[in-house]
């Protein structure tokens, strides 16, 4: 198969529904790769440390001690973003449910993966003339359900309200883009993600209609610094119309 060029950001995460393996990766700006069990976390960080290839759209990580296979479920949900005032516009966001499979060794041990995931990606780089923070989060639940939200904050911007945010919700392996996403984040003093709320609006006028889920913290967390980079990684539970999940938050920040 012949290689793809990549986008200027991708990203992917899964977590097992078992509270078991879990994992996150970023390429644009910095490329990084963290991957967890409930016993640790660790973390790799470079392009000579994750090769990411894209073979026509099955996306191949590997490394030393893990090689994973994100397969799409179905193509990406359309381009829905949400621009507060004062932002600015952004190049086509695709959010997608995915299937990981493959392996890693943390602490030892090796550990098989075999779950669902989310990816997204961006048009637009995330260099630092390109956004100084990104978000990601994403929330699974059992019957491919997922929640996934991106924010990148542009260069320069204070506040949240300045984020260029695009969201999905997915069932049964479909991703519909929501309309206006609202994330809110409560840190603890060492600047991870503690608990993390979604207000995720789909639809238009009338037909509007909103999906909530709740979502905290699971230990450990990991802590990722680079040459212009300083990122936070998490496992967190989820909560969503009586259903309980897994999933992740990553926040990177560009220095």
């Amino acid at each position: 198969m012949t290689a793809t060029l990549p986008p200027q950001l991708r990203t992917v995460s899964f977590a097992a529904l078992d509270g078991g393996v879990w994992g996150a990766a970023l390429d644009g700006g910095a490329r990084f790769m963290t991957l967890g069990t409930p016993a640790g976390v660790g973390s790799l960080v470079g392009r000579e440390s994750v090769d990411w290839r894209d073979e026509n759209g099955v996306w191949r990580l590997a490394g030393d001690g893990f090689e994973l296979l994100i397969t799409p479920a179905d193509a990406p949900a359309a381009e829905s973003e949400a621009v507060p005032d004062g932002g600015r516009s952004a190049d086509a966001t695709g959010h997608q449910l995915c299937h990981v499979q493959g392996s890693y060794t943390l602490g030892g041990a090796e550990y098989a993966v075999d779950c669902t995931g989310a990816r997204a990606t961006r048009d637009r780089g995330t260099d630092r003339e390109g956004f100084d923070s990104v978000r990601v989060i994403s929330a699974l639940f059992e019957g491919d359900q997922a929640l996934t939200l991106l924010a990148c904050r542009p260069p320069g911007a204070r506040g949240h309200e300045h984020d260029l945010i695009t969201a999905a919700v997915c069932e049964k392996g479909s991703c519909v883009p929501v309309s206006d996403p609202r994330l809110s984040t409560t840190y603890t003093s060492d600047g991870l993600p503690a608990r993390v709320s979604l207000e995720l609006w789909l639809g238009e006028g009338e037909g509007q209609h909103l999906r909530r889920a709740a979502g905290e913290a699971t230990a450990p967390a990991a802590a990722v610094e680079a040459a212009g980079l300083e990122a936070r990684v998490v496992a967190c539970r989820w909560h969503s119309r009586g259903l309980e999940g897994r999933g992740v938050y990553l926040l990177a920040r560009y220095r």
